[in-house]
This record gives structure tokens, sequence and C-alpha cells, in this order.
């Protein structure tokens, strides 16, 4: 059986050891790839976003008897929770909210 060059290369190449000399990330270089990350995230998703926002914001200023009945969940639901922000769970628990969400 004939090797051809590629798959010659192939074996060379999965021969060579392949030793990571670096395990662990500074901080530094830990927060510079979250921001890069999250810099990306937001810029790739933003034209979505905004759209989204944008849209939910029309149909509120549009509709005021759904923008005061949203108002009221997202009242009742901070004095539920009794703190100055909202958590996930919170917020999981706001039908209204969810139907105005898109």
């Amino acid at each position: 059986m004939e090797i051809d060059e590629d798959e010659d290369q192939f074996y060379k190449d999965a021969k060579i050891d392949h030793k990571i000399s670096k395990t662990v990330f500074t901080e530094e270089e830990i927060e510079s790839l979250l921001i890069s990350n999250v810099t990306l995230f937001f810029f790739a998703g933003f034209d979505n976003t905004a759209m989204g926002m944008s849209l939910a914001m029309y149909f509120l200023a549009k509709y005021p008897d759904a923008q005061a009945r949203l108002y009221e969940e997202v009242s009742e639901a901070v004095e539920k929770a009794g703190k100055q922000h909202l958590d996930y769970e919170t917020v999981q628990n706001m039908p209204f909210l969810e139907q105005v969400n898109i």
C-alpha cells in the first residue's frame, strides 16, 4: 500500500508532541479575553437587540393601557422582591413582561 504525500504529512504531524507551555492565565489576560468577547457579542447582536427594543417601545407608547399594565407588573415585582434590582427568577415570573418581550 502506497501512502501519498498529503497522508504522509498527516502522519508526521500526528507524531509531533504538542506540549502546552502555559496552563494559567493572568487576570489581565482573562480581562482582555472577556472584554473582547463581550464587545463581539454586543456588536454582533446589536442590530437585532436594538430593533426588538425599539419595536417594543413603539408598541408600549402606542398602547398606553399595555404600558400601564406592564408598569404595574414590574412595580409589584420590585416591591415583592424588596430589592433595588430584579433577579432572573423574579423576571421569569412576570407573564406580561414575557408577552411584551420580543
